[in-house]
């Protein structure tokens, strides 16, 4: 049987003329997915979380950007 990881990332990128870069991370939970908690509701809001606006390029930026829980500011909304 395959071992199931508790929780997907989901990564969000921006998109402009200067870099491509990634903005932030949702963490949705496998178990939902599997119990189909999304397919009842259609839609759901989830926040994605990443690095300050003004932080340097940095690992730091890039950790925090990857994974929310190490994320300390909120970047928004995305309807999925």
């Amino acid at each position: 049987m395959p071992v199931l990881t508790p929780y997907i990332n989901l990564r969000l990128m921006d998109e402009d003329n200067l870099q491509d870069e990634m903005a932030g991370s949702i963490s949705i939970s496998t178990k939902d997915l599997i119990e189909n908690e999304y397919m009842h509701n259609h839609f759901s809001w989830k926040s994605f979380y990443g690095s300050p606006l003004n932080q340097s390029n940095s690992k730091e930026k890039e950790e925090m950007n990857r994974n929310p829980d190490l994320a300390s500011n909120w970047k928004g909304r995305i309807l999925i």
